[in-house]
């Protein structure tokens, strides 16, 4: 056989032999100890990707200060910007890297700039927040007997009031599991009545408020408690550019993770998880294309796994499979297309180490450095 033809015929049997590369291959996944302190188990973490690179990761300790590790390149630096015992949210405002916790008396917005961080007090009293662009929060409570949401921004002393349709007789037990407002400032709210396991869906897109059910009758009730965070687990709601709105939460009695979106429309609901039940706690993020990812913990092994739907079905990888893997987690994706999972492993050694979580680091190994030479 001519040299010509022998190379081309080993590299048509190297295409057939190399299995295709997507984005949850098995062993897809590098694994670091971040440089932050422990934590404990009713401590609570964040992550996110900066348009430059940065890469932040939020962590509250016992102690009532919250971290923050910053990679630039292959770098961690750490970092005490406000001291708060509440839960951090991290966030991007014009392009700057914000975190938010709750505190005492309302929410601490801190900005990064440039390496030091700014941060601010707003007054926030009840409900669920969120913050706004340029300092602002948004809240939303329930109104009296649970028959109206009232939605409030921390600059404004006018409140929105928000009849809900269908209250019945003597009112609503209302519980909100989720509050997001989206680039366009629109507001969605995912929220139960009275206990029931329907989980309804509230916003003002277009301009007036118009409401829908996203699941009946199947949803994890509204009281069921995380280990964890030992109260009312929120259930993760993203809002893409368009307006349209991605959902993800646990099924009664299954415990099957399942994700409902409503971009065509209607709310199309898919089951994802079709195996063992898996924790209360769900992270939902966004590619850039709009695509959902997943993170969550399968509850008999502690595995740690995540999920993403490829060429129309939904595809699983464990990123942990040490059954270490603790209840908290978050999710984030870079402008290079990897993805980022920040996770806490569970101690096992004596009191009180036992108590105590180290934080981990998961980033997905981009195809091409998968590839065989």
């Amino acid at each position: 056989m001519p040299t010509s033809l022998m190379i081309v015929h080993l590299a048509l049997w190297s295409a057939v032999l190399t299995p295709p590369c997507t984005d949850l291959p098995p062993g897809g996944w590098s694994v670091e100890d971040l440089p932050v302190a422990e934590t404990s188990e009713r401590a609570c973490l964040d992550v996110i990707v900066a348009p430059d690179g940065l890469l932040v990761v939020a962590v509250a300790r016992p102690i009532g200060v919250v971290q923050v590790a910053v990679q630039k390149g292959a770098d961690w630096t750490v970092e005490n910007p406000v001291n708060a015992s509440g839960c951090p949210r991290l966030d991007l405002d014009q392009g700057v890297v914000r975190l938010a916790v709750p505190t005492e008396g309302g929410v601490l917005l801190a900005r990064r700039e440039g390496q030091a961080w700014e941060s601010t007090l707003v007054p926030v009293t009840g409900g669920l927040w969120t913050p706004l662009p340029d300092g602002r929060v948004r809240t939303v409570d329930a109104g009296p007997f649970g028959e109206t949401l009232v939605v409030h921004d921390s600059d404004t002393a006018q409140d929105d009031v928000v009849p809900l349709p269908g209250t019945p007789i003597g009112g609503n037990h209302l519980d909100l599991r989720s509050l997001t407002v989206s680039a366009g400032g629109s507001t969605h709210v995912l929220f139960q009545r009275n206990g029931h396991r329907t989980l309804e869906y509230a916003t003002n897109t277009d301009g007036a408020w118009s409401f829908d059910v996203v699941e009946a009758l199947q949803v994890d009730p509204p009281k069921t408690y995380d280990e964890s965070f030992h109260g009312p687990v929120s259930l993760p709601l993203v809002v893409d550019a368009l307006e349209r709105a991605h959902v993800a939460y646990r099924l009664r009695p299954s415990m099957k993770l399942a994700y409902a979106t409503n971009r065509s429309g209607s709310w199309l609901r898919t089951v994802v998880a079709h195996g063992a039940p898996i924790s209360l706690t769900v992270n939902l993020r966004l590619a850039p294309d709009d695509t959902p990812w997943l993170a969550y913990q399968y509850v008999a092994t502690g595995d740690l796994a995540v999920a993403t739907p490829i060429d129309g079905a939904w595809k699983t990888v464990l990123v942990d499979a040490l059954d270490t893997a603790g209840n908290l987690r978050a999710l984030a994706s870079g402008p290079d297309g990897r993805w980022h999972v920040v996770y806490t492993r569970t101690g096992w050694g004596a009191f009180p180490d036992y108590y105590l979580h180290a934080v981990q680091h998961a980033v997905s190994v981009p195809c091409e450095a998968r590839r065989r030479p």
